[in-house]
Order: C-alpha cells, then sequence, then structure tokens
C-alpha cells in the first residue's frame, strides 16, 4: 500500500520517461497498489490507471483488478469517478472490452444513486465498441435470471434512445437485431411483444435482410420457452395469441404459416386438446388460426390435414341426428366455415360426407333460428355483430351444399376482420354543415372575450364536445402511464443496494458478428488504429504525446486533490462487498 509522496514520486517518473514510460513498471505498480489506500490515495489512483494504461500492457490485468477495487469503494465519489472512467481502459485495451462490459452490466443493479453512472459509461462503451457491448448485454444479461430485468430496462430505455447514433453502421442494426432475435425464446411476454415491435420498426425488418422464416420459429420457440405447452392452461394460451399476433405481419411478407400451422395441429386442434382449453379462448384461437391458413402461404399437407382436424372438431360439437338439441357457439361456427372454404376447392370431398352433410343442416337450422331471434333483440350493437356471424355461415353452408362442380370459394369478409373504410365516388364531395349566426342587434352591447393563459395552447377541433379536451389529456396521461409500467414495477420492488458481482472468466474471441468473424474485426475501427498507432511509435523510439493530469510547468508535484468526505447514510453494509470477474 503506497502513500501519497510514493504515488506523487511514482505519477513524476512516469511523466519525465516520456517516451521511456515502458521501462517503469514499478512506479504503474506502486499507481496500482494505491487503490487499496487511503481516501486520497484512491481519488489519485481512479485517475493515474487510466491515464498511464497504455503504457504497461502487461500489468493490464493488474491494474484493471485494482481499478475494480475502486468500483466497490465505499465512499460513493471515489466509485462514480471509477465507474466514469472504465470506458477509458478499453480504448487503451480494446481486448478487455467484453470483461469491463460485464462488470458494468452486473453494476446495473446498484441503487439510483449510481444507477446514472453505470447507465452512462456503458453507453460510452457501447459506442465506443457497439458488437463486444451488445453481445454481452444480451448474453450475460437477458439470458441470465439475476440480470435479466435490468438489462431488458437498458435496452428498451438507453439502447433505443441512442439508435440514431448506434445504428448508423447498418450491420451493427443487424447484430443487434439477430441478438434480441435469440433472446426472444427466453423473456417473458411482456418484453417478448415489446422486442417483436423493435424488430419490425427496424432497418433489417424492413429492407429484407432479416431472416424472416428463422424469426417465426422463433416467435412458435417462445411459445414453449419457460414450460411444455399445456391446452388447459390460460398461460400458454396467451402465449400462442401473443405469438399469432406478431407473426402475422410475416405471413403478409409471403412467408409460409407452416411452422405455427404444425403447432396447432399437434397441441391444439386434435379433439382431446380442444376440450380443454377455455370456452371463452377457444374462438379467439381459431380466428387466429383461420387468418393463418387463408394468408399464411400453407403448404398442401399443411391444408390436408387442416381439413380433417377441423372436420373432427365439428363433428364433435355438432350432433350428427336431424332434430337434436345441442348448444353452438356460432362463433365456432363461422371459423369452421371459414376454414373449409378456404380448403374446399382443393379437397372438394371433404364437404362431401353424408355425416359432414347432415351436421352442416344442423348447423344451418340453428343459425335461422338465432337470426329469428335476433330480430327482437334490443341491442343494436350486439344484434349486428351476432348477424353478420349468422349470415356468414348461411352462405358458406349454402354454397358447401352444392354439387361439386357449382360449388365455388366465396371471397367473405370474417367477421371479426375489420371491414375497410367506404370511399366516395371521385367527384363526391361531402356536403359541410354550415350555421347561420343572427346578426348582432344594434342596441345589444358588445360583450368582452376572456383572455386564454399564454404558454398552453389548446387543440380543440371545430364542432367538438364540451369535455372533449379533457378526454385527450385523459388519454395522453394513460398512454404515458402504461409506458412506465416496468419502471412503476421496478419501483416497487426494493432494489438490492449493492450486488454481488462475480469476477467471470469470459472469453474474448466471442463470435459478434452475424457472418461469424472474430470481435476484434469488427470493433471499433478507430480504436484498433489506434492501439496499433501507439505500439509503432514505441519501436520506432517517437515521443508519446503528454497525459492528462501533467503538473503545469515548474511544478515538480500535482496539486493534490481536494478532500473526500464520505456523504452521510452512504456506507456500504459489510456484507455487500462486490465480487467482480475472476482474476
Amino acid at each position: 500500500m503506497a502513500d501519497l509522496d510514493a504515488i506523487y514520486n511514482a505519477y513524476n517518473e512516469i511523466m519525465d520517461a516520456k517516451e521511456n514510460a515502458t521501462q517503469h513498471p514499478d512506479a504503474y505498480l506502486t499507481i496500482i497498489s494505491a487503490s487499496r489506500g487511503s481516501e486520497k490515495a484512491k481519488t489519485m489512483a481512479a485517475r493515474y490507471i487510466p491515464a498511464f494504461f497504455k503504457h504497461f500492457p502487461d500489468l493490464h490485468l493488474k491494474a484493471i483488478d485494482g481499478f475494480f477495487d475502486l468500483c466497490e469503494d465505499e465512499s460513493q465519489t471515489i466509485r462514480q469517478q471509477a465507474i466514469k472512467l472504465l470506458p477509458m481502459l478499453c480504448k487503451d485495451g480494446p481486448q478487455h472490452t467484453i470483461k469491463i462490459a460485464d462488470v458494468l452490466c452486473q453494476l446495473l443493479q446498484l441503487d439510483d444513486d449510481d444507477l446514472a453512472t453505470v447507465q452512462g459509461a456503458l453507453e460510452t462503451l457501447m459506442l465506443q465498441s457497439p458488437r463486444e457491448v451488445l453481445a454481452v448485454i444480451f448474453r450475460q444479461g437477458v439470458k441470465g435470471k439475476e440480470l435479466r430485468e435490468v438489462s431488458l430496462d437498458f435496452i428498451t430505455n438507453n439502447v433505443i434512445a441512442t439508435k440514431d447514433t448506434l445504428f448508423k453502421d447498418a450491420e451493427v442494426e443487424l447484430f443487434f437485431i439477430q441478438e434480441m432475435q435469440k433472446a426472444m425464446e427466453s423473456v417473458p411476454d411482456e418484453d417478448f411483444a415489446t422486442f417483436a415491435k423493435i424488430i419490425m420498426n427496424s432497418g433489417p425488418y424492413k429492407s429484407g435482410k432479416l431472416d424472416l422464416a428463422d424469426l417465426l420459429k422463433t416467435y412458435i420457440a417462445h411459445i414453449t420457452s419457460e414450460k411444455p405447452f399445456n391446452a388447459g392452461d390460460d398461460e400458454s394460451i396467451k402465449r400462442v395469441l401473443s405469438t399469432g399476433k406478431y407473426s402475422m405481419p410475416i405471413f403478409k411478407r409471403t412467408i409460409s404459416a407452416d411452422p405455427l400451422l404444425e403447432f396447432y395441429a399437434q397441441n391444439i386442434l386434435p379433439v382431446a386438446e380442444f376440450r380443454k382449453i377455455d370456452n371463452k379462448k377457444k374462438s379467439s384461437l381459431l380466428r387466429l388460426y383461420s387468418d393463418a391458413i387463408t394468408s399464411g402461404y400453407p403448404s398442401a399437407t399443411v391444408v390436408q390435414q387442416a381439413g380433417g382436424l377441423v372436420i373432427g372438431l365439428l363433428n364433435d360439437i355438432v350432433p350428427e341426428k336431424e332434430g337434436d338439441a345441442f348448444s353452438l357457439d356460432f362463433k365456432l361456427a363461422e371459423c369452421f366455415a371459414t376454414i373449409l372454404n378456404f380448403i374446399s376447392p382443393k379437397h372438394p370431398e371433404i364437404v362431401e360426407d353424408a355425416a359432414v352433410i347432415t351436421r352442416f343442416r344442423n348447423v344451418y337450422r340453428a343459425c335461422q333460428n338465432e337470426m329469428s331471434r335476433l330480430r327482437r333483440e334490443s341491442d343494436e350493437s350486439k344484434k349486428k355483430s351476432a348477424e353478420d356471424i349468422c349470415k356468414n355461415v348461411l352462405v358458406m353452408i349454402q354454397e358447401f351444399m352444392k354439387p361439386r362442380q357449382a360449388r365455388t370459394r366465396l371471397s367473405i369478409i370474417p367477421s371479426w376482420t375489420p371491414k375497410p373504410p367506404v370511399v366516395p365516388p371521385q367527384g363526391v364531395v361531402k356536403a359541410q354543415e354550415t350555421t347561420v349566426k343572427p346578426a348582432p342587434s344594434k342596441t345589444a352591447k358588445p360583450t368582452k372575450t376572456p383572455l386564454k393563459p399564454v404558454g398552453k395552447a389548446t387543440n380543440v377541433k371545430a364542432g367538438s364536445k364540451p369535455g372533449s379536451q379533457q378526454q385527450q389529456q385523459q388519454q395522453q396521461s394513460q398512454a404515458q402511464g402504461s409506458g412506465s409500467k416496468r419502471k412503476a414495477e421496478q419501483e416497487s420492488q426494493p432494489k438490492a443496494k449493492k450486488p454481488k458481482i462475480l469476477r467471470r472468466s469470459i472469453s474474448n474471441s466471442i463470435d459478434m458478428s452475424p457472418r461469424g468473424n472474430s470481435p476484434g474485426q469488427h470493433g471499433n475501427k478507430h480504436q484498433q488504429q489506434h492501439h496499433q498507432h501507439h505500439q509503432h511509435q514505441q519501436h520506432q523510439g517517437k515521443p508519446q504525446s503528454k497525459q492528462q493530469g501533467r503538473p503545469p510547468q515548474g511544478q515538480r508535484r500535482p496539486s493534490p486533490p481536494s478532500r473526500v468526505r464520505t456523504p452521510s447514510g452512504s456506507q456500504r453494509e459489510g456484507k455487500g462487498r462486490i465480487s467482480f470477474l475472476s482474476r
């Protein structure tokens, strides 16, 4: 442990050596040892370790280890100073980026007093070496249980906030999206939806550089990532619906829906599995399946398999004997008819079996009875929706009952599909309502218009009802509240003030390129050139540039740092020591 005089002498020795600084390793070791000294010594070590780091490559590991000690110091001032300067070590030692990025990810567990400092340092390092840092965030942070929440929060807030600068290189954005895709299999449903939205708004997704077929497989794998699928489990059904929702835009890009349809065929559509599903969820699942098979470019094998499964469900729900009373969910009937309307032109025999025709008659009769009942319905909103369902079923069943040569595939818009807006014919202009104000009376006194306060602009449309502005403000506040849901949940849970950070042995040669290249080839080129330039100068004997912090001319010693006092309440608990990466 070095005293202050020894640290001053070591500093001056290295500074005076100039281009021969590498010949004074003992002086640098003295500065490193100051990381375990007094408060003043630690403050000086936090400044001088990064300043001379590039001159002593053989002492990098010891210097980093001593600097990590400063990052877990009892003094908040020393701790934050060291965390801020961690990215400087990577500028002169890019081979240590992965190790330092891993430590910063673990430090995201710190409380709010230090969290902003850690996030700022990690952002700085991410802009220096984007691939290395992003790989660590996803592979060490998101996939780990302890760091998942803080890493996801950093991605959705900090990474996305800096995307304009971070993703200037299209290859970096592609790498980011691919890493996010790999992590989607192990994230909760809420973050799965967030990741899916980020991917759909990304450049690689829109430009076609991303493998959408592989992305669809990742979506399907998310359904069973935490536990095996269970048709009777609401969480499993929720994952299927969420996966299908974000898969539909992929089908519109001419990607086959076979992976999702095959999952249905194995886990949902068999009669025994379908019976386990909550009745309230059945129609949502079948509507998703209907949309996927009619717009997802299914293969011939999948289409033929789907026909048999749907007929099996129809036989299980609708009795074969005519006149038997039964309860029919007309939403399910519409789904069955829509799917068969798509399949029957390719496999007409599927709707020609005598038992199936009898069931079609029973469904047709049930729809007619329902239409008669709806005529007496007073609730217009429910009446319109139910009528649309029954009308679709009646039209399609009528088509199924025709002879094969007379049948065609109908262009039916399902009741759950939003109707396209009605566009008025060209040249027809909708008349605008005009109100004529009475002429003011000559005897009437002019009324003063009250002045509105300046600085608060109001966007009130003409003809809006009183209170509409207040409703808009309420909607905006609700949107803001939903955006900060994760933050509110994290604030409600007490955060560990001083995390235990593991000193893991991490390889510096992780494949971080979408094309399989090494991280050294994809790091910051300017950093590598800068590092090689310094090595070339050392071999050529050229003088190095002076370091920051050199005392002014005419003074032998630098001015001693001001005394740092630990603020009240900032002392760490004894058991809160941070355990960093293995040396």
